[in-house]
């Protein structure tokens, strides 16, 4: 997403902070209202799942296992831009783009995900019932 708003890679994580309106609004450039506006709990030193340091040998696992995943993304948001937004990267497009990915996005690329590490896991319990672990 933030490659196909020409925006660079998100930098250290911190504390997470809702955004009020008036930090929406007085935002002064487009990247400055992307971090905004993609805050996540999640993505943030409160996170109850996730630590900034485990992130990055996450994705090189799944650009290994499933690289297809990245090329889709990107190919998707780079349409996302060309054709619905017309090039055109504002506060509007940003807002554009983020709900593309919140609305069905993110689900699909979950459900594909999961099934990796579904299929992970059943894989290891059949080596496990065959060495007459389990």
């Amino acid at each position: 997403m933030r490659a196909a708003l020409g925006l660079a890679p998100p930098g250290p994580w911190k504390h997470y902070k809702e955004p009020s309106e008036d930090e929406l609004s007085s935002a002064s450039s487009i990247e400055e209202y992307f971090e905004l506006k993609e805050r996540s709990r999640d993505r943030s030193l409160d996170s109850d799942y996730f630590f900034e340091k485990n992130l990055p040998p996450a994705i090189a696992f799944l650009d290994r296992r499933a690289p297809d995943i990245r090329t889709i993304l990107k190919r998707r948001f780079q349409e996302i831009v060309r054709v619905d937004l017309g090039g055109r990267i504002d506060k509007k497009a940003v807002d554009h783009i983020i709900g593309e990915y919140r609305s069905g996005i993110y689900s699909k690329v979950d459900d594909a995900i999961h099934e990796i590490f579904d299929e992970t896991y059943e894989c290891w319990k059949l080596n496990k019932r065959l060495q007459g672990e389990l």
